[in-house]
């Protein structure tokens, strides 16, 4: 029951005001209002007529322009210009620049080597070089040196290149690390300053389950007690409350509709198999942590199931009032911590018909 009012009230961005709160109520006693003190919304006044008001005339807030109350859930952001369709491309948040990168892709033919970035309301594209065509490739934000780290992916030949991006340009880092791979999953670690990365899909046609970290001058490879079985297109993501890296899923090979549905966890020395109560095995999810709803929020993957998952203290459960999120897998995902949300982009459609594409959807306020 705790629990449920606790998600109740992290989803309703605003309610009635607390003791204490610059909030109050419009006394029900007051003498009639005058036009000139008549509900103001935005004032931090909740007048009779209005479901919040939290000071502002701001939406995506809780509490909207208008002083209705906003709960998080799935929402289309409908944005000209948007990057072409396409599905395996990578995407990273630069919390410098506040703003989410996205990288490469395939758009079923035809694979691509541009770079694009998205501010909460708009995407650009940046007219710059750097990394070419290539899908499946993984990128991760080094938030110690200020930079968007990428590294392999299935160009031609794969690829085993480390790039990173400063906002300004991409450079290639002369660097023995990790062979060429791609379907691998990255991510930074905040709390030892390191890029993790685990899994993928090598030339020698095999999955691998090798652990590489990269501190920003040399990969090395880590060495575990256990480690995970081998996969590809798992979803991977940073849980900053646990201090954990947290894995799950993805098939055991290449082209494989063996889906696996294991939650893992990496501290650095380790890798422990979490008993999660996972949901339904599936490769090609989306995966993030949401600061807003406190825990790692998964959707989507080769798997018929249109249930929103939130992994909240080593537990999954269904997040039903959020929604869902329309089917797709190997789409590109990435928390914009500035506003505070989930940020999905193209994928495709295994299922009929098959479809590639080129939506923005955000796990949000309206």
């Amino acid at each position: 029951m705790k629990s449920t009012v606790l998600l109740t009230l992290l989803l309703a961005g605003c309610s009635s005001p607390t003791a204490g709160s610059p909030t109050t109520e419009a006394s029900l006693d007051a003498s009639p209002a005058s036009d000139a003190d008549h509900a103001r919304c935005g004032d931090g006044t909740r007048d009779p007529e209005e479901q919040c008001d939290d000071g502002n005339t701001a939406s995506r807030d809780g509490c909207s322009a208008e002083c209705r109350e906003e709960r998080v859930g799935w929402q289309e952001r409908l944005a000209p210009a948007a990057p072409p369709q396409r599905y395996g491309s990578a995407m990273a948040f630069d919390s410098t620049r506040n703003v989410l990168v996205l990288h490469g892709g395939d758009s079923d033919p035809g694979f691509f080597a541009d770079t694009w970035e998205w501010d909460g309301s708009a995407w650009q594209r940046r007219a710059i070089a750097g990394p070419g065509e290539r899908r499946w490739h993984a990128m991760a934000y080094d938030r110690a040196r200020n930079r968007t780290v990428l590294f392999g992916g299935n160009g031609v030949p794969p690829l085993a290149t480390t790039w990173e991006f400063d906002g300004s340009q991409w450079t290639e880092r002369d660097l023995v690390g990790p062979a060429a791979r791609w379907g691998h999953a990255m991510v930074y670690d905040e709390q030892r300053s390191v890029v993790v990365l685990f899994g993928g899909f090598t030339p020698d046609d095999r999955a691998t389950n090798e652990t590489w970290e990269f501190d920003g001058t040399a990969w090395t490879r880590r060495t575990t007690p256990v480690a995970p079985p081998p996969r590809v297109y798992h979803a991977m993501t940073y849980d900053p409350v646990r201090r954990r890296v947290v894995m799950f899923g993805g098939s055991t090979d290449f082209g494989s509709f063996d889906f696996l549905a294991d939650t893992w966890e990496y501290d650095g020395t380790s890798w422990v198999q979490v008993d999660a109560g996972e949901p339904p095995a599936r490769a090609g999810a989306v995966l993030a942590f949401s600061a807003r709803l406190g825990g790692i929020v998964m959707a989507g993957g080769m798997v018929s199931d249109p249930r929103t998952w939130l992994l909240h203290e080593g537990v999954w459960s269904e997040l039903a009032e959020v929604g869902s999120l329309p089917a797709r897998t190997e789409a590109a995902v990435g928390y914009d911590a500035a506003r505070d949300e989930l940020v999905v982009f193209g994928g495709r459609l295994w299922f009929s018909p098959y479809t590639v594409l080129r939506d923005t959807w955000a796990l949000g306020y309206p």
